[in-house]
């Protein structure tokens, strides 16, 4: 994958993760930098001999159907390994960017949360769909759709285009609503309820129409129907979550009175030949502090210095989709140490730094990959970790692998300390990229 993380800072998704009997994870993230195990790749059908039916490993997928036949159920898609998310997640969120390179073809295409009944027939389900039936405007249509067994909500949609836009879903048991958004903006009021069985993400193209009333009809047609997907991300915490940067947009900082570290973290992939390759540049106090526009890697720590406590505000100009992690500021008094060197660390690392403060903060930025066999029910499956401990023993921080999925994770770790020689230890295990660590002291 050409991934392109310019990281000014990244806020810690995976901090907060727990595990459940079924492994789930608060945040699951796949950037489709590569194939991982806990997707069922859906190959039905004319799918099964098409091997070009998923591309997958540029920072991307592409699925595509090829020429259905009638008499059988031709699908391609992914979704999870069976349904995960009952009522005991209260809170529960899917995310895709996707775009849609041909147009609609006879049956269905959608993506979001599903769960089928012993019949085949939907009992619990909060998607975006599309159908086509040639000649039947009954059986016709693009909308979002919630069900739980009896309780039907149905809104529709203007026909989905061929740009890039951002799909989400969320189910929230505690309002007892399901919303729906396009590109952060909602789509019509929430449903009145929301799903309490266990549902699994799905994305999918088929040649099938579907009816409550006459079951399943299969099309037979010749040509392609295909889009291609950025991402796919599912939460099952209510928290702060990483936003997809639009051609502009400004944004709230609050900056303290004194000497600040201002960060931004953005990471950007070049999805050619379907998008641009992502750019952003900010402007901040009038001035642009930080512009990448080439394929690669940096680190950026911008110095802020305010004589009052206040809120000032960060615009960003981009291109393509890149996504912003987080947007913060760090107060501080020195910069004791600093590096933003991209690369793998080694094993264990001592980074020595001298206080003249009893107050540190350690600011950290890192990626590490889960284990290439983690799955839901793989609970002892060892992933990759960075940790951070002072050098009495005192753990600060931890990112894990099968927590984050090779996502750039941000730690601000704050600990007192007598002032004078100290060092920091950073022990890693498995696949993990630095892209930079600030300590910084603070009377």
């Amino acid at each position: 994958m050409s991934r392109i993380v310019f990281i000014l800072i990244v806020w810690c998704l995976g901090a907060a993760s727990f595990l459940t009997a079924q492994n789930i994870p608060a945040v699951k993230f796949d950037d489709f930098d590569k194939s991982r195990a806990w997707w069922v790749f859906h190959r039905d059908g004319t799918v099964a001999r098409d091997t070009a039916a998923f591309q997958i490993g540029k920072g991307y997928m592409k699925i595509r159907l090829r020429n259905p036949k009638k008499d059988r159920e031709c699908n391609v898609g992914i979704s999870e390994a069976q349904p995960l998310y009952s009522k005991r997640y209260p809170w529960l969120a899917m995310e895709t960017r996707l775009r849609l390179l041909t147009p609609m073809q006879p049956g269905s295409r959608g993506w979001g949360f599903w769960k089928t009944a012993k019949d085949g027939r939907a009992d619990f389900l909060a998607w975006f769909m599309e159908q086509l039936l040639p000649a039947k405007s009954a059986f016709t249509w693009n909308r979002v759709g919630v069900l739980d067994r009896k309780k039907v909500y149905t809104h529709n949609l203007a026909p989905f285009d061929d740009c890039w836009h951002v799909y989400r879903v969320e189910r929230d048991r505690r309002l007892g609503t399901t919303q729906f958004y396009i590109d952060g903006q909602r789509v019509e009021s929430p449903a009145p309820f929301a799903p309490g069985g266990k549902m699994a993400f799905h994305l999918w193209i088929d040649n099938q129409v579907y009816s409550r009333s006459r079951g399943i009809l299969r099309q037979e047609w010749q040509g392609e129907s295909a889009l291609v997907v950025d991402y796919v991300s599912v939460v099952t915490q209510k928290r702060p979550t990483p936003a997809l940067l639009y051609d502009q947009q400004t944004l709230p900082v609050t900056i303290s009175r004194g000497k600040n570290a201002l960060f931004v973290c953005s990471t950007l992939e070049d999805l050619s030949p379907y998008d641009v390759p992502d750019q952003v540049t900010g402007r901040f106090a009038g001035n642009e502090v930080f512009s990448f526009k080439e394929p690669g890697a940096g680190v950026t720590m911008v110095p802020v210095n305010s004589p009052v406590d206040k809120e000032q505000t960060i615009t960003f100009r981009v291109a393509g989709g890149p996504v912003l992690e987080a947007l913060e500021s760090v107060s501080y008094d020195s910069l004791l140490y600093a590096t933003t060197s991209v690369g793998k660390p080694a094993r264990d690392s001592v980074i020595p730094f001298t206080t003249h403060t009893d107050k540190i903060t350690v600011v950290a930025v890192v990626a590490v990959s889960e284990n290439a066999d983690w799955g839901h029910f793989k609970k002892n499956t060892p992933g990759g970790y960075v940790t951070f401990q002072l050098d009495d023993g005192t753990p600060l921080g931890r990112v894990d692998g099968n927590r984050t999925f090779g996502r750039p994770q941000f730690l601000q770790m704050t600990a007192h300390l007598n002032p004078g020689a100290h060092h920091l230890v950073v022990k890693t295990a498995g696949q993990a990229v630095w892209y930079g660590l600030w300590i910084f002291g603070k009377a």
